[in-house]
């Protein structure tokens, strides 16, 4: 023990200085422990020729694009048949149709999730105010002004990334609804 106190004076050193080596050598494995939990790797789509896509695609020769056959369908179809009434009920139903206005405002709810997982990553700030007087009751001299103040700042660190990868997918989701 002499020899130990002769090579490393804790005499020299104060107490408090031993104590913050203590604490630094508690938080180390601490943050190394924690700064060892993220979420993984970033997410790297797959490329067509890694899914086995062909480069080009090709029509067969035989199918020509003057044969009628070979067209595609007729999005009128219901006027092949001639009949008055379906026609007017097919245009009726085409007027009123909401699959537009439904794909519309899922783009528009999924461009709003993507810009409200965003807004996680920004710091709080908030304040408030009041003010209040009083009055002297009959017979009391007891009156009063009160003014009270209060401000708030708060910042969430994403330590384990779950923020940042909420915000990975709703930007999928924002994209994938520009396919719908």
């Amino acid at each position: 023990m002499a020899r130990w106190n002769a090579r490393y004076p804790f005499g020299t050193v104060s107490a408090p200085e031993r104590a913050g080596c203590r604490f630094g050598l508690i938080a180390l494995p601490g943050v190394l422990a924690v700064s060892a939990c993220a979420a993984g790797p970033d997410y790297h789509a797959p490329t067509p020729v890694a899914l086995g896509v062909p480069p080009r695609y090709s029509v067969p020769t035989d199918q020509s694009a003057s044969d009628p056959s070979h067209r595609g369908s007729d999005p009128l179809w219901w006027n092949s048949f001639g009949d008055a009434e379906l026609s007017r009920l097919e245009s009726e139903g085409l007027k009123s149709n909401l699959d537009i206005a439904v794909v519309l405002s899922r783009l528009r709810q999924s461009r709003e999730a993507l810009i409200q997982a965003r807004s996680a990553m920004v710091p709080t700030l908030s304040a408030s105010w009041g003010y209040n007087r009083s009055q002297a009751i009959a017979g009391t001299t007891a009156s009063g002004n009160s003014l009270s103040l209060a401000a708030d700042a708060s910042y969430q660190v994403d330590i384990f990334g779950g923020r940042g990868r909420s915000i990975e997918a709703a930007r999928a989701d924002a994209e994938a609804g520009g396919f719908d």
